[in-house]
Parts: C-alpha cells; structure tokens; sequence
C-alpha cells in the first residue's frame, strides 16, 4: 500500500490489484478506496490470473508488485513489453 499512498500524494492516477489469496484485506481495500477517493482518478480491480494478465496487457507508467518471484517474473516480462518501470518486492 505504501507505493499506493505515494502515488496518491503526488496527484497520480492508480490501479489496485489486491491478492485473491487474502479476500478480507482485498475487500477492506476495496472499500476503502471506493469511498474515500475519486473512482476516476483511482480503481480496486479484484479477481485471480484473467484480471492480472488483462492488467498486464495494459500500458501503465510504473507498476509496483509486491509478492513471491514466480509472478515477479511474469510481472517484469509484462513490463518489458512496453518499456514499463517497475518496482518489485520479492
């Protein structure tokens, strides 16, 4: 969350993919976003594999992945692909 709160201190636009393996914190996050913050400028997207490859199909400024190097990998591949920076917490 911390690069999160960054971003929204610095007036940048963000998208949220919490992990389907901790359904509790996704869906606190998700309503935390949802009320406090404008659904324009920031989006919780939940789900398993299909919404992270979508997510990863998309043109993004920076993605920041916090998880195990399995899906690092994939995350820096995807990345790659469009010239993306890319932060990982391994």
């Amino acid at each position: 969350m911390v690069p999160f709160v960054g971003a929204v201190a610095a007036g940048n636009t963000a998208v949220i993919k919490p992990s389907e393996q901790a359904p509790n914190s996704a869906a606190v996050i998700t309503r935390i976003v949802e009320s406090v913050l404008d659904p324009e400028a920031y989006a919780v997207v939940n789900g398993g594999i299909p919404e992270s490859t979508e997510l990863l199909n998309q043109k993004f400024d920076k993605i920041c992945y916090t998880g195990g190097s399995a899906v690092g990998r994939i995350v820096a591949a995807a990345a790659a692909k469009h010239l993306t920076p890319v932060l990982l917490e391994l």
